[in-house]
């Protein structure tokens, strides 16, 4: 006889096979609307205006950097004013002159030195206060259409030990605040 088991793996088999051809015919179902890309047109494709400021730019920083080699050479090129010749220099003073010029390039040297070497003494957490205080008076004065209203040293963001707040009165009768 039929056991239930039985029917119940019979039915899922069925489901199974029945899945199985939905799967195939719906690889096999072809658009109703065409989804191919348009065309592409040859002019959009070949951009000529576009390659045509590409090149021009590249002409102009080309021939610019030209100028500026032509230039490099000249400068370089000529002779410093400690060896050429005047009329004012005698022979004694060469030997002078080029120990006043190697003492004044070392000292550049040095000082280029200390500069790249010494560390920023910039406050930021001092100019982010500021900017936020300059922020929150900016907006306030934005959001409001009327007058904006007198702030209280309370309502602001300073340092008392540091900045200092002016407040100046203008012709239409509103007050201005500024953080210095």
């Amino acid at each position: 006889m039929w056991k239930p088991a039985n029917l119940k793996g019979i039915a899922r088999r069925e489901i199974q096979l029945e899945h199985k051809i939905h799967k195939k015919r719906l690889t096999r179902v072809s658009s109703r609307i065409d989804n191919t890309p348009p065309k592409q047109m040859r002019h959009l494709s070949l951009n000529s205006k576009g390659k045509y400021l590409e090149e021009s730019k590249k002409n102009l920083i080309n021939s610019s950097n030209k100028i500026l080699v032509d230039r490099m050479l000249k400068v370089t090129s000529r002779q410093s004013s400690l060896t050429r010749p005047t009329k004012h220099s005698l022979l004694t003073n060469r030997p002078k002159q080029t120990e006043e010029l190697s003492r004044i390039t070392n000292e550049n040297f040095r000082l280029f030195h200390r500069l790249n070497m010494c560390k920023p003494h910039y406050p930021i957490e001092r100019s982010e206060q500021q900017y936020k205080v300059q922020n929150r008076i900016k907006q306030r004065i934005s959001y409001q259409n009327r007058e904006p209203k007198k702030l209280n040293h309370s309502q602001i963001l300073f340092n008392p030990a540091v900045d200092k707040i002016q407040s100046v009165k203008c012709l239409n009768g509103t007050n201005v605040v500024f953080v210095l």
